[in-house]
């Protein structure tokens, strides 16, 4: 919505505003601090509230589902709880919060990424949540559009093979698995397209992921989970 004043511009309001008749409306909330799943909306500052406020929750926050993955549209949480399970916080947050909005997964991390203000901004907990849940960067990876394994993949329409994609991330991370359990192509990677490669290291399993480069939201193209040869 925007608000206009004879002799001045129009004003795009950074909050979300829903007009209940000629002379009166309702505040949403901010657009910034607003989640929408399944056609219903919440704000992420109440939801984090009521996190924290869990018995035994010292500190953590909702992550938003990143909608370019491909998978469903779930929530994950953050959480800072010594002594707490998942399953204690799962049900704490069933009885107070719209079933749309319980998080797929929750991770116990020691602490949040706050600033020297003790702020945690967005950008800061994308990063750290996309560390946490994909591992730590291992390298980046343009292929050139004269790469000599497009040719033919596809004429007019050219896409990186999969198996150059894998075999690539595999050589930074320095791997040579006797066993690849699953692999995920998520999303076409055209040539130039610069990719982040991430590993992650858990419970004698590995996972290798990419996703495109200095992007907002920047899409996951790439998963697999695998164990070594001396697994």
């Amino acid at each position: 919505m925007t608000v206009s004043a004879p002799g001045a511009p129009d004003i795009e309001l950074a909050d979300l505003v829903e007009r209940i008749d000629a002379r009166r409306f309702r505040l949403i909330g901010r657009r910034n601090d607003m989640v929408k799943i399944a056609g219903r909306r919440a704000s992420l500052s109440a939801l984090n509230t009521i996190l924290t406020n869990l018995p035994g929750v010292e500190d953590g926050a909702f992550v938003p589902p990143n909608t370019d993955d491909g998978h469903t549209m779930r929530m994950q949480v953050l959480a800072v709880a010594p002594g707490v399970s998942a399953a204690d916080i799962l049900a704490g947050l069933r009885k107070q919060i719209d079933p749309v909005f319980l998080p797929r997964t929750i991770t116990f991390v020691e602490a949040m990424p706050r600033n020297s203000v003790g702020k945690l901004t967005a950008g800061a907990l994308r990063e750290f949540a996309t560390t946490v849940m994909e591992g730590q960067i291992i390298g980046e990876i343009a292929f050139p559009a004269n790469h000599p394994a497009l040719p033919g993949h596809f004429p007019g329409l050219p896409v990186v093979p999969g198996a150059l994609l894998l075999d690539c991330g595999l050589d930074l991370a320095g791997l040579s698995p006797a066993k690849i359990d699953q692999v995920k192509f998520l999303r076409p990677v055209r040539p130039e397209e610069t990719l982040c490669f991430r590993l992650r290291r858990e419970s004698g399993r590995l996972t290798l992921s990419a996703r495109v480069a200095n992007t907002a939201n920047a899409p996951l193209v790439l998963r697999a989970i695998m164990r070594t040869q001396s697994d």
